[in-house]
C-alpha cells in the first residue's frame, strides 16, 4: 500500500502491519456484506481486482453468476500480468474457501510474489442486514446483488473457522483479521485464531 492508500485506510480507522502493507498480493476474505469493496477503496482503483467488476466486464452484469468462470479467467490473466511486472494486486472477492484461494497463491508463487490475507470478521447480523438492503434481480435477470441467506451463512461459517496458522499453511506470508469497531476497524495480529489490524489511537 502506498502513502496515499495508507492515508485512506487510516481515514477508515484501519492501520495495517508492514507485512500486509508490503505484500505484492493482498487477498480480501469475507462473507457477502462484510465490507470488502468498501475497504478495497483504500487502495488505488488500478490495483483492485474485483470479481464483480470482471463479471460486468465480460457480461455487462456484475451479478451474473453464470459469467463467473469467464470473469475468473479474465481476472487471472490481469493478476498474473501485474504480478509479473511487480505491480500490487488487491483481490476483492469472497475467497472464503481454500479452493478459491489456491489459484491466487499459485499465481503469487509462480511470480515470486509475497501474498497476504486480510480477513474481514464482520458480525453475521451486520452482514445479513447489509445484504437485505441490496437490490434483487432486475426485471428479466436471474441474479441481483442480494446473496441468498444460506449462501451468506455458509460463507460466514467458513470465515469464522479460519486461523492464522491455517492461512500460513496454505501459503500466505502473513494474515490479519479486521473487525468493525466504533473507531473504524480493529486489527488482530494474534497467531490464533487469526492475526488482526488496529484502530489508530485517539
Amino acid at each position: 500500500m502506498n502513502a496515499v492508500s495508507q492515508d485512506r485506510a487510516r481515514a477508515s480507522g484501519l492501520v495495517l502491519p508492514n507485512a500486509i502493507v508490503s505484500a505484492g498480493l493482498l487477498v480480501l476474505i469475507g462473507a457477502a456484506g462484510a465490507g470488502k469493496s468498501t475497504l478495497a477503496a483504500a487502495w488505488p482503483a488500478r490495483q483492485v481486482l474485483s470479481l464483480d467488476a470482471f463479471r460486468e466486464m465480460v457480461s455487462d452484469d456484475p451479478c451474473d453468476q453464470d459469467a463467473t468462470a469467464a470473469a475468473l479467467a479474465a481476472l487471472e490473466a490481469v493478476l498474473v500480468a501485474r504480478l509479473a511486472m511487480r505491480r500490487r494486486c488487491v483481490v476483492d472477492a469472497t475467497n472464503t474457501t481454500r479452493e478459491e484461494r489456491a489459484w491466487l497463491l499459485a499465481a503469487a508463487d509462480a511470480t515470486g510474489t509475497a501474498a497476504a490475507a486480510l480477513v474481514l470478521r464482520t458480525p453475521l447480523a451486520e452482514c445479513l442486514a447489509r445484504n437485505a438492503l441490496r437490490p434483487g434481480p432486475l426485471p428479466g435477470r436471474e441474479f441481483g446483488r442480494r446473496v441468498p441467506e444460506e449462501v451468506l451463512r455458509r460463507q460466514f461459517t467458513a470465515v469464522a473457522a479460519l486461523t492464522g496458522a491455517g492461512l500460513r499453511d496454505e501459503g500466505f506470508a502473513a494474515a490479519v483479521a479486521a473487525t468493525p469497531a466504533a473507531t473504524g476497524w480493529s486489527v488482530d495480529m494474534a497467531p490464533t485464531p487469526l492475526p488482526t489490524a488496529s484502530a489508530p489511537a485517539a
